[in-house]
């Protein structure tokens, strides 16, 4: 705070120049208070923030993030925030000031971690570097190595117990089958010790199989060097190669979110730019009023989604300005059973109850969708053209309408169809491996993989919102949880 107005670069000074320039400014700390002059540095803003706090480990204290998850998730938060504001410049023809802070992004990527309730307990610290829960933590297999138990909701975790020939436990004198009953203190310990004996008694290969067949989320531990090189990455076309006249080969990441219509593009590795040039360019803007309510006003997003990577990116579009209407099944969304969490991501939505199941339920979507800008889904690849609710149906109802969906893994591949949760990707992208060892892996507390989907995802549906006012037509978006891995 106060060095850009020193230097001549803060947003009065610069917007004199060119009202129309949209002035973007990631102070670490916020604009204000005790820390707001620290230098910026991701494991200040981790320690500054309740990230170091609240990182599961080996003992209880608070301890650096060797990825600067943090940071990632300030940049994702902030080109949304420019792509909304270029948004709104295409119908005032007016830019601003967008002032995106590290705090506003510790806020984003600790959605559910920093609410709180009269009524409920504080969120729980986790007590555990392998995760505090039995249905979803990580296990040592026979071989020494490890596998993460993604059972996420009641039926995945009754169908790992029956996997596991582990019935009994459920059935059994304290639980009597009630799964509210297994999760309590004392019961979570006793369910959690039997899996760690019982996982110690065949391969990792052998459970991911087991497990596999009874379609069991899952992921072996692994490391980032295995990933990227593996095929998941390369269907994805998550991998790219530049000549570097330096450094030779360079492996980078690719495109994280593909629009169909107006699909991005990564040019080359950093190089000079000829000023000239640069200085020559014409902000396209069309000249309009304003309009009240935020950047994203008047937009309608259909949210099809439900736990967290998918349903948390309309609530991004939601802060913005965007109504949401969030559409879920009779049973609800399966994520609901986490309170704070659910709350959490899905701050800003109404709700309605349709089941797409259903002709009549199918129908009075397709209504809603004549009207909508954009539809929202996390399904496994398939899901949704199998109810009938694809892109290509889609747009026969509504040409305008931007459809964006958010798998697991993406549309190729063997691990296309599994269910995907963050920590999964945790484990098989050697996120776990590099906050832990070889020894024993860490479980990440920020829940990084879904909230970057989230942030991607919703950077994704503006940017196609910016090519529809240009060209008239909606576009399919397509992204994973791999993809931000």
């Amino acid at each position: 705070p106060g060095e850009l107005e020193r230097r001549g670069l803060d947003a009065v000074s610069l917007r004199t120049r060119n009202p129309a320039l949209l002035h973007a400014w990631l102070p670490p700390y916020g604009v204000a208070g005790r820390w707001s002059a620290l230098p910026p540095d991701h494991g200040l803003l981790s320690a500054v923030g309740m990230a170091s706090y609240s990182q599961m480990s080996y003992e209880d204290r608070p301890v650096h993030l060797v990825t600067p998850q943090v940071s990632y998730g300030h940049g994702m938060l902030a080109a949304g925030a420019i792509a909304a504001g270029l948004f709104e410049r295409m119908r005032s023809g007016e830019g601003q000031a967008l002032v995106v802070s590290g705090l506003h992004a510790l806020a984003a990527l600790q959605a559910s971690g920093t609410m709180e309730a009269s009524n409920l307990p504080p969120y729980p610290r986790a007590a555990s570097s392998r995760g505090g829960t039995p249905n979803y933590r990580l296990y040592r297999c026979k071989d020494g190595l490890w596998l993460f138990l993604g059972a996420l909701t009641p039926q995945f975790f009754i169908r790992a117990l029956d996997a596991l020939d582990l019935m009994d436990l459920y059935v059994g004198e304290g639980i009597e089958g009630d799964y509210a009953r297994m999760m309590q203190p004392g019961n979570r310990e006793r369910v959690g010790d039997a899996l760690d004996e019982r996982f110690l008694e065949k391969t990792r290969d052998e459970w991911m199989q087991i497990l596999h067949d009874a379609d069991v989320p899952r992921g072996p531990v692994g490391t980032s060097e295995e990933w990227f090189a593996g095929e998941t990455v390369a269907a994805n076309q998550m991998r790219l190669t530049f000549s570097h006249p330096r450094l030779g080969r360079v492996d980078i990441p690719g495109l994280p979110v593909k629009l169909s219509a107006t699909p991005g593009e990564i040019r080359g590795l950093p190089s000079p730019g000829d000023a000239e040039a640069i200085t020559s360019h014409t902000p396209l803007v069309s000249p309009g009023e304003a309009v009240a309510g935020g950047p994203l006003a008047g937009i309608r997003v259909l949210d099809i989604g439900a736990f967290i990577a998918g349903t948390y990116a309309p609530a991004i579009l939601s802060q913005w300005g965007a109504e949401v209407i969030k559409v879920e099944p009779p049973d609800g969304d399966p994520f609901r059973i986490g309170l704070l969490g659910f709350m959490g991501h899905n701050r800003g939505k109404r709700s309605v109850v349709l089941d797409l199941k259903q002709p009549a339920g199918r129908e009075a979507f397709l209504d809603m969708v004549r009207d909508a800008d954009v539809v929202l889904d996390n399904y496994r690849a398939g899901v949704r053209e199998r109810l009938g609710i694809g892109y290509e149906t889609l747009r026969a109802v509504n040409p305008r309408i931007i459809s964006c969906s958010v798998t697991g893994y993406g549309l190729e591949g063997h691990l296309s169809s599994d269910p995907g949760f963050d920590p999964l990707l945790q484990a098989r992208s050697g996120l776990m491996h590099s906050q832990g060892s070889d020894e024993e892996p860490v479980f990440y507390t920020i829940p990084i993989n879904d909230d970057a989907s989230a942030l991607m995802a919703a950077f994704g549906m503006i940017t196609a919102l910016n090519a529809r006012a240009r060209t008239g037509e909606g576009q399919d978006i397509q992204t994973c949880l791999a993809n931000q891995s």
